[in-house]
């Protein structure tokens, strides 16, 4: 009787264990699939982001000109200095400027307000601070790429998107435009589409 009941503890111990085993292979293949999904989803956001910032630069480029023949600060483009009259921003054109940026679908609502909100502290420092000489205080520098001097074709041929993080709906990253400069880049999904949140110069990229 002793050595069946050995044997019945032996065969269920066997059975136990080997249910064990093929647990923890299913749980290990899932991880790797798992894995592997994760490191596709990396690969493919960050061409998906790269592609995205080319468009952006790409599109500004072509149209710069367009977007600096709308004057945004009244008085700023008078060819005699007239003392009597004073910078303040016209924000009938900052809404035309700022459509233009709507209509490319490249950029998030958030980014358009960020722009607003701008455009009415600049005012604000204007009524604080009356200016009528120069180029206007906020506006003496390209306010898209934060900077006051680059060539669009440098910077799509020297692109390098770093610093990828991306979650579920937004994505933060680094364009390093090599001996010119870097901005970081924050998007955001809208309708499973990536849109410029906000832009930031972080100096001259390092090489």
């Amino acid at each position: 009787m002793k050595t069946k009941r050995t044997v019945l503890i032996i065969f269920s111990l066997c059975i136990l264990s080997c249910g064990k085993t093929k647990n923890t292979e299913s749980e290990t293949t899932e991880l790797s699939e798992k894995s592997i999904d994760s490191i596709k989803v990396e690969s493919n956001d960050n061409e998906i982001l790269a592609i995205k910032i080319k468009e952006f630069i790409n599109w500004y480029g072509k149209n710069q000109t367009k977007l600096s023949k709308i004057e945004l600060v009244n008085n700023s483009r008078n060819e005699i200095n007239d003392t009597t009259k004073f910078y303040s921003v016209n924000f009938e054109n900052t809404e035309k400027y700022l459509a233009e940026f709507k209509k490319s679908g490249l950029f998030s609502e958030k980014y358009i307000e960020s722009q607003r909100k701008y455009f009415k502290n600049c005012e604000s420092d204007f009524k604080a601070e009356p200016e009528n000489d120069g180029p206007p205080s906020g506006f003496d520098y390209d306010i898209v790429m934060k900077s006051q001097d680059f060539e669009i074709e440098e910077l799509i041929r020297d692109l390098k998107v770093k610093n990828l993080i991306v979650t579920e709906k937004t994505a933060k990253l680094t364009a390093d435009f090599g001996i010119y400069y870097k901005l970081n880049l924050t998007l955001s999904k809208e309708n499973e589409v990536w849109k410029i949140d906000d832009i930031v110069n972080v100096g001259v990229a390092e090489n």
